[in-house]
């Protein structure tokens, strides 16, 4: 709260590890000296030591620290660590991006960028992104690729959460939320010391509310939240050398989350002849669905049954169209795919002369296709507002993630070893619109359809569609790490690192035009249709398109830093790290009979890859006239991530089934500064990346390809923290970046042909003229999640009050620069810049054992959008984008009990 002054006192941890913390108390007392800034105790270099000391860019939050400023979860960090943005990806989880590098492919094989620990527990799937922080000790955030000392190499930095702890003295705190949207929400924790030298902590949160965003449709209001999670934590001193410490934590959500925020599009009407939505726009439109598969399907069931009353003067299957237009994607899709490419080959297999197989083709052209073409959605709402859609139902949302860490620390006379064992669980199951709108043109009256979803059956008079993601994942690992403590020279850490992961994924589109299909037989029910050959129903399995992914990794490492004093100012470290992981893959793509059957086999993929990296840096004391301290630094380093598999593909041998690891090469220059009698703080840093084989995805005929590129990467940073008194306390962030594509050619699915004719058959994009997607040179373009420039600011002032109670102010901002969401840098991949600020009142008791905060959050009430998603050609090319919570205004009320 406010300032705090150092006292000169430093006491030994309350877990025996050997360490000592600075005890920091907070000074408001005028007859007391004003001693400056507050030291903030780090563990970035796996030992005890401030910022300030640490030759690492980096921030630190304490949990003092993430109260006044509001940061209560991954996405508020973004507006207080530089060069940092967090966004939702459009499936099952987040991405964390650091100068513009975190994780741009997609796939259940990819790694991402920017590690997430909790408690140096690194975790291959956390669902972090829905969390709220609770009991926490600090947060730290460290820049750029690290791997020397943490378990698992990153390429674009760490994000380390470090819960509190069990100590000595009995403690307890509460704390309740009341605010707009009918937000109710408590934490707490109690701290119990059972004997001298075992203790136990239990903490909890849980948050109800409802939704900021209104379902014209349903009537009801979605995205809101019903979350809560507890943990436990046990430290116990097992004589004057070795301390155990156990955590354990439980999360779960089950409420109307909405995985995607909203869609826009700008309709093309060009029917079958175009996009489903126009590439350089985006829109408060629908797709035109005649650019779509669900309704090439269901249209081609209608023209069998037009040809059926023409040919047979009656048909057995059902009319889902009034009218099939001569230039609909149905015949497209017959004429140029279907028909000759996988119907003909068959029959002529089977004996059928050419022929005849002509005559029927001709024949069904011209009894089965006639009228004009209709576009589901031609009239249908997308609301003009990003807080509110048009659902046929409203989401359902569900995950729970289990995390158990085991520390083991014995201290030798000049070394510490630590032992982390760690088991990591997630479940996770989402459901919603796969179009997020409500078709204006239902099928023929008495017309419907039904399918089947996990169970739930849902029955349908116009074309629908749900999307559902799910996740099981399992994760062990084990860590070791032996650090010296020497009065000489020289110092070092090593350690060694294991972990096991495995996952089941599934990414599943239900709809009426799928279920159809499937329960006609398929492109065989044509073949009944005109040559009398009968179908039978695709399996269940097949009635919708489920791209079904078993996925393990397991890795070992080995790694390390030493230490050198120079001399008495200047230090160097020399970190190398040797890796090895063993990927394999599983997968399945179920895609009505445009892919696998159910009784086709998985394919199985494996590769293993070894890497060494490392860095070498050099940091200086410096004693200048105009500084209490200085120090700088600069270090070279070598960052790796490892590859992975590309998703299944419904054209086999289409693209690579792999993508390859990538490599950054980190050239950095920094100074850490304390000046002004240790009432100003100043830290820079400038810096180069070499990007080799940056991993990059696009949707490409429904499904994932992952591209590898080479970048460049440049920025520089800016923290200043000024206190000119015991009363105020201010700070600023600058950072800016250059992130630039080098040679790289490909096309882009979101215009394929540039502007020229194009035809949508099964959505898979073909020129009208048979010539291949233009291929484009992106050398020069910005990479994705890379605002140029961002802007934080904030300040606390302390008022002194009569009766020994005193009230914080605090108010901050963030701007953050425009930005890409793809490499192609059209103005539809554009995400606006936008800036939002923040403010509380803290009234605190004369004791310290009580506050209450009046905040708001969001002053503007911006609906700001963080990031888009293009999808494919097969939905319509529309873009799902994700929208930041609008202005939330509460109150607070803590209370602590010693």
């Amino acid at each position: 709260m406010g300032i705090k002054a150092k006292s000169t006192s430093c006491v030994a941890s309350i877990l025996g590890l050997g360490a000592l913390t600075c005890s920091l108390s907070l000074s408001v007392n005028a007859a007391e000296e004003f001693s400056g800034l507050e030291e903030v105790l780090v563990t970035a270099e796996k030992k005890s030591s401030t910022i300030q000391e640490t030759a690492i860019s980096m921030s630190a939050f304490d949990g003092e620290a993430l109260d006044m400023r509001q940061i209560v979860n991954t996405s508020d960090l973004q507006f207080s660590v530089p060069n940092m943005t967090f966004g939702k990806t459009n499936f099952t989880g987040s991405n964390i991006a650091i100068r513009g590098v975190g994780n741009l492919a997609v796939a259940a094989s990819a790694d991402a960028g920017v590690g997430v620990h909790v408690n140096d527990v690194y975790l291959n799937a956390p669902r972090i992104f829905e969390a709220e922080f609770y009991d926490m000790e600090r947060i730290e955030v460290l820049r750029g690729p690290q791997g020397t000392l943490y378990g698992r190499n990153t390429t674009g930095g760490v994000v380390n959460l470090i819960t509190a702890k069990a100590g000595s003295e009995f403690a307890a705190d509460v704390s309740i939320e009341i605010g707009d949207y009918n937000t109710r929400k408590i934490k707490g924790m109690v701290n119990i010391p059972i004997t001298d030298d075992l203790a136990t902590r239990f903490a909890v949160y849980a948050v109800q509310r409802d939704g900021y965003t209104e379902n014209e449709f349903t009537g009801n209001d979605i995205d809101d939240r019903d979350i809560w999670s507890a943990r436990w934590s046990t430290s116990y001193q097992i004589g004057d050398s070795t301390t155990a410490n156990l955590m354990v934590s439980y999360f779960e959500e089950d409420d109307a989350r909405s995985r995607v925020s909203k869609q826009l599009c700008t309709k093309d009407d060009r029917g079958a002849f175009g996009l489903g939505c126009l590439a350089d726009s985006k829109g408060y439109s629908t797709p035109d669905d005649q650019s779509t598969i669900g309704t090439a399907l269901t249209d081609l069931l209608t023209a069998q049954a037009i040809y059926q009353e023409n040919v047979n003067g009656s048909t057995n299957l059902p009319k889902f169209s009034n009218n099939v237009g001569l230039d609909s994607g149905a015949l497209l899709t017959f004429t140029q795919a279907l028909g000759p490419g996988v119907l003909k080959p068959g029959l002529m297999a089977a004996g059928i002369p050419e022929a005849v197989i002509d005559a029927q083709f001709a024949s069904f052209v011209a009894n089965g296709f006639s009228g004009s073409a209709v576009d589901s959605f031609e009239s249908s709402v997308n609301p003009n507002d990003l807080r509110k859609v048009s659902a046929d139902f409203d989401p359902q949302y569900y995950t729970d993630e289990l995390i158990v860490n085991f520390e083991l620390r014995h201290d030798f006379e000049n070394y510490s070893l630590v032992s982390i064992s760690a088991y990591h669980e997630v479940d996770y199951d989402g459901k919603t619109d796969y179009d997020w709108s409500v078709p204006s043109a239902n099928f023929n009256a008495g017309v419907t359809e039904t399918f089947d979803v996990d169970g739930q059956s849902i029955t349908s008079s116009f074309n629908r569609g749900v999307d559902r993601s799910t996740t099981e994942s399992e994760q062990y690992s084990q860590q070791f790490r032996l650090t010296s403590d020497f009065d000489g020279e020289f110092n070092f850490t090593v350690g060694a690192y294991y972990m096991k992961y495995e996952s089941d994924t599934h990414y599943n589109v239900y709809s009426t035009g799928l279920t159809s299909w499937a329960k006609a037989g398929g492109a065989a029910s044509i073949v009944e249709t005109l040559f009398g050959v009968p179908a039978t129903p695709l399996s269940a399995d097949q009635s919708n398109y489920d791209n079904n992914t078993l996925y393990e990794v397991e890795t070992w490492a080995v790694f390390g830093e030493g230490y050198y004093d120079l001399s008495d100012n200047t230090k160097l470290t020399v970190g190398v790290r040797y890796s090895d992981e063993t990927k394999t893959n599983e997968s399945k793509l179920f895609y009505v009979d445009l892919a696998a059957s159910d009784a086709a086999p998985f394919s199985f993929q494996e590769n293993d890859w070894q890497e060494v990296t490392g860095k070498i840096g050099v940091d200086h004391a410096m004693e200048l006239s105009f500084t209490d301290d200085t120090m700088v630094y600069a270090t070279i380093a070598k960052g790796y991530k490892g590859g992975g598999f590309n998703p299944p593909q419904t054209v086999e041998g289409a693209f690579p089934d792999a993508f390859d690891p990538e490599y950054i090469t980190s050239l950095e220059f920094g100074t850490k500064n304390i000046l002004m009698d240790n009432r100003l703080q100043a830290n820079i840093s400038v810096f180069t990346y070499d990007f080799e084989g940056l991993q990059v995805s696009q949707i490409v005929n429904q499904t994932s390809v992952n591209e590898n590129v080479d970048a460049t990467i440049q920025g520089l940073e800016a923290e200043f923290m000024f206190a000119p008194s015991e009363k105020w306390l201010f700070g600023f962030n600058l950072a800016y970046l250059s992130a630039e594509i080098d040679e790289f050619v490909t096309f882009d699915t979101a215009n394929p042909y540039q502007g020229g004719p194009i035809v949508n058959v099964f959505g898979n994009i073909a020129s009208a003229v048979g010539d291949a997607p233009v291929q484009r040179n992106l050398k020069g373009n910005t990479l994705p999640n890379s605002p140029e420039s961002s802007v934080n600011l904030f300040v606390d002032y302390t008022q002194m009050l009569s009766n020994g109670m005193s009230v914080v102010y605090h108010l901050d901002y963030f701007w953050q620069d425009e930005f890409y969401t793809r490499n192609f840098n059209t103005d539809a991949d554009i995400v606006d810049s936008w800036a939002v600020s923040n403010a509380a009142i803290t009234l605190y008791s004369d004791d310290q054992t009580w506050n209450i905060k009046a905040w708001v959050k969001n002053l503007q009430d911006d609906d700001n959008i963080t990031g888009h998603y293009t999808t494919d050609a097969v939905s319509g090319l529309f873009s799902n984008v994700f929208v930041m919570e609008p202005r939330t205004i509460g109150v607070t009320f803590n209370m602590s009990f010693d």
